[in-house]
């Protein structure tokens, strides 16, 4: 079951329609908990849409919409407890006969399709929400392995050696673990979630605004009416006398009416900024707070990450996969996030021996963590003020904002993934599901079984595939640990240029 730790959003049904509200309805049962609790399967659509959708679909409370202890991104099949206040199982069902798509799920050839699927109801008096959470469980599958062979081992030779390949990898990433960096997906689609959390830090509205809204280059591949819309907003001051601000707001409120409705449906960071100025131009403090607390936090969050990867690179570049004099390391750790219940210690010659590179935890910055001593100390210093962020801003954006407050966290510098499991197998049609989905296995649906090759088949007809099994803690990364296995970049951008069949990399630039 997949979980994890990115808190929940309120959604109301779409702009335009009202929502359904049965007034007469019975009173809640005194008897009954206040919260449905239920697993939402999704394929090819992240959480917080399949939230919106399912709001929209149930007809349930938009004030109080669903809640879910993490986000899952559009690309994983995924399974994930939520739960509703004061919902009914009745009201969810709904969400089943509503959506159109594959039956089955788990196809990749359903290329477009979403699919939503609730079920497992039952009552609870607790909300599902962030912090509860033990890890994550992931299968994963690698399609159309190359292990660099040569185009003339075929055969049995070649499925040898594939085989001692995957094998001794994926031992690796058992024994070893990687490091535990955040996930490109922290720092957005654009990969500049960081750049608006400098400027939060800054008190800069006007320009944390900016880099939401800017053009975002040719390569972006963003729909073209969005292309021209951020277009538009680079523009809109372009015969304006700045120094008449009368001239300068209506500008700004007019390019907004006409911008906002260009902003497609995901947009819903720069259609909620642009709404805000196309009311109150130019008030870009309140703009940015008509965002939603877990973005603007997310915002920072994707700072203090983007800190702590360049830290732990330069931590394991100088010090290699051991304890060092100066690291810090967890003495109790009672919170599965933020700084209650954890305590620290900086190792020092009497004790390092005692202890391992998995002990050894780098801080997220805040105002009130523990920096390592020596060069890791250092560098995060040295770096905020590349930015011109210094610790004393952390404090301060949380006392202006106390939804933004900061103190800090800590985060291990290695992960061991738990519970590995890898199983390589050899199959013919390339979209052929590799895995058994939840959804397939709740209707009986059964994967094909492994192929084996022969004499009236080509060599070349062969592919050869990976599934591999694992959990991780909280905020730690499948796509780092399958960087760490496969040496290869797991962005949307290298994965999609990809084939199925023969080699994998030949479109790859």
């Amino acid at each position: 079951m997949f979980k994890a730790s990115i808190p929940a959003d309120n959604f109301g049904p779409r702009k335009g329609r009202k929502r359904r509200v049965d007034k007469n309805a019975p009173p809640w049962p005194a008897d009954r908990p206040d919260f449905l609790r239920f697993v939402v399967y999704k394929e090819n659509i992240d959480t917080s849409t399949a939230a919106k959708d399912i709001v929209r679909m149930a007809h349930l409370n938009p004030k109080r919409g669903i809640s879910y202890a993490g986000m899952k991104d559009k690309r994983g099949v995924t399974s994930q407890f939520c739960s509703a206040y004061r919902a009914t199982k009745e009201q969810l069902l709904a969400v089943n006969r509503s959506l159109a798509g594959p039956k089955h799920g788990g196809n990749t050839s359903t290329r477009g399709a979403s699919v939503i699927k609730v079920g497992n109801f039952s009552y609870s008096s607790d909300e599902v929400r962030l912090g509860q959470l033990k890890g994550n469980r992931f299968d994963v599958v690698l399609r159309n392995v190359d292990i660099g062979l040569a185009d003339d081992i075929v055969g049995d030779a070649k499925t040898k050696l594939v085989h001692e390949r995957l094998e001794a990898a994926g031992k690796a990433l058992k024994s070893r673990g990687f490091v535990n960096y955040f996930g490109m997906q922290r720092f957005g689609k654009f990969r500049d979630t960081h750049e608006v959390g400098i400027c939060i830090l800054k008190g800069d509205h006007e320009g944390a605004v900016d880099v939401i809204m800017r053009e975002k280059g040719n390569d972006s591949n963003e729909y073209q009416n969005t292309a021209v819309a951020r277009k538009k907003w680079a523009k809109r001051f372009a015969d304006v006398d700045l120094s008449d601000e009368e001239a300068a707001k209506d500008a700004e409120m007019a390019v907004a009416k006409d911008v906002l409705r260009s902003l497609g449906r995901f947009m819903v960071c720069e259609k909620s900024i642009v709404s805000s100025l196309s009311r109150n131009p130019r008030d870009y403090k309140r703009a940015f707070g008509a965002v939603s607390k877990q973005m603007r936090s997310m915002f920072l969050h994707a700072y203090q990450s983007y800190i702590w990867n360049k830290v732990a690179s330069m931590r394991v570049e100088t010090g290699g996969y051991s304890a060092q004099v100066g690291d810090v390391v967890l003495t109790e750790d009672k919170s599965a996030s933020g700084l209650r219940g954890k305590s620290v210690k900086i190792l020092t010659a009497d004790d390092v021996q005692n202890y391992s590179i998995t002990d050894v935890v780098l801080p997220l910055v805040g105002g009130k963590v523990v920096f390592p001593e020596g060069l890791s100390g250092d560098l995060f210093v040295e770096l905020m003020k590349e930015d011109g962020i210094n610790r004393e801003m952390f404090a301060k954006v949380g006392a202006v904002d106390k939804e933004l407050s900061l103190g800090g966290d800590y985060r291990k510098l290695i992960c061991k993934p738990s519970d590995v499991t890898f199983e390589i197998k050899q199959y013919t049609d390339p979209v052929q599901p590799l895995l058994e989905t939840d959804l397939m296995k709740s209707i009986g649906e059964k994967v094909a079984p492994v192929v084996r090759e022969k004499a009236s088949e080509s060599p070349e007809a062969i592919l050869y595939g990976m599934v591999v099994g694992f959990s991780l803690p909280p905020s730690s990364y499948a796509t780092i640990a399958m960087r760490e296995l496969t040496k290869r970049p797991t962005s949307s951008e290298y994965q999609s240029m990809l084939e199925l069949t023969g080699k994998p990399e030949r479109n790859v630039m």
